[in-house]
């Protein structure tokens, strides 16, 4: 899967977002600190997975001008995260990062941001895939890309479609 440069945007996330997302995986976790947190595997592994996310979601949010982060909800286990609703239509964020392809794990097709994370807080936002492209892939994926971890996707540059703000992703999705 091959990408060109010109079409990410790339996001600014401050450093003190760190700090807050450990925060949150702490109170998940109901554990007091960082260094019990990286003594269990699972519990690492369910922070780097969380970390992720919400870079993910708080590029996303800021990129499109959305009033201010709600750490509250993320301090909550059980607050469902990568997915929004934008003019009645929902969209799902599908981070993926140099090591980790883009997965789509929802279960029903729908519009698709996806978000590449690079190591030191670089996020970029690099483009939508339709309900109708996300369908397609799904429905053409091959056996071998899904898992219970989701469906690999197998995404051309062509179904990617660029946008700039708010009220281009809207039109786009509509």
């Amino acid at each position: 899967m091959e990408f060109s440069k010109i079409t990410f945007q790339k996001v600014e996330i401050p450093r003190y977002i760190e700090e807050k997302i450990q925060l949150c995986a702490l109170n998940h976790l109901e554990l007091e600190d960082m260094g019990k947190l990286r003594d269990k595997f699972d519990a690492q592994a369910y922070y780097d997975k969380l970390r992720i996310e919400i870079l993910s979601e708080y590029a996303f949010e800021k990129f499109l001008d959305f009033n201010e982060f709600d750490w509250q909800s993320r301090m909550k286990k059980e607050n469902k995260r990568l997915q929004y609703e934008l003019e009645g239509k929902k969209i799902v964020l599908c981070p993926f990062t140099k090591d980790r392809k883009p997965k789509y794990v929802n279960e029903t097709p729908a519009n698709t941001i996806l978000i590449y994370l690079k190591p030191e807080r670089k996020v970029y936002i690099r483009g939508l895939l339709t309900f109708k492209t996300i369908e397609n892939i799904l429905k053409n994926s091959k056996e071998k890309n899904t898992s219970i971890l989701g469906t690999v996707l197998e995404i051309e540059e062509k179904q990617i479609i660029s946008f700039s703000s708010k009220a281009q992703l809207v039109d786009f999705i509509q």
